[in-house]
């Protein structure tokens, strides 16, 4: 593998990265502009400080808090639904946030290997090479000298 994948690798990474900040911002939105209509809903903790004045804060505040509980909702947490149909819409943003969850997991864990393969590959021949010369019986020295060739080899390779 080469640098230009590695680039492409990170990249992709960085898509993903913003495709869910992108679905997070959109759940967010999509949930504060449903809870608003009826006003209903509040976060947990205002609920256990028996406070209701979420809707009357700033929109930055709110807005914060909102992508707070769409990663909550990402991720499966309480939501505490005020109605049977905030309890409807939860349960199925929770469910299709479960499928974009594995997505994202599933995808990061085959950038990660792959940009894990290069090195995985030269850790095996050095070890190939080392357990060869052991077994030929070369003197520490050469053993030392190869494994320099080897190493610099590959580095002009890989460049």
């Amino acid at each position: 593998m080469n640098v230009i994948e590695d680039i492409k690798l990170s990249l992709k990474l960085l898509k993903l990265i913003f495709y869910l900040l992108c679905y997070l911002h959109f759940q967010a939105c999509a949930w504060f502009y449903y809870t608003v209509q009826d006003k209903t809903w509040f976060p947990l903790d205002e609920l256990i400080k028996g406070e209701r004045r979420f809707y009357e804060y700033s929109f930055g505040y709110t807005y914060c808090f909102s992508v707070y509980h769409s990663a909550t909702i990402l991720d499966g947490g309480e939501m505490v639904p005020a109605t049977w149909q905030q309890a409807l819409l939860i349960s199925t943003l929770m469910i299709f946030s479960q499928f974009i969850h594995g997505h994202i997991l599933g995808t990061i864990s085959v950038i990660v290997q792959s940009l894990n393969r290069k090195s995985t590959k030269f850790q095996e021949q050095i070890e190939f090479a080392t357990s060869t010369m052991r077994n030929l019986k070369l003197s520490n020295e050469v053993q030392k000298n190869i494994v320099e060739y080897i190493t610099v080899r590959y580095a002009e390779m890989d460049a």
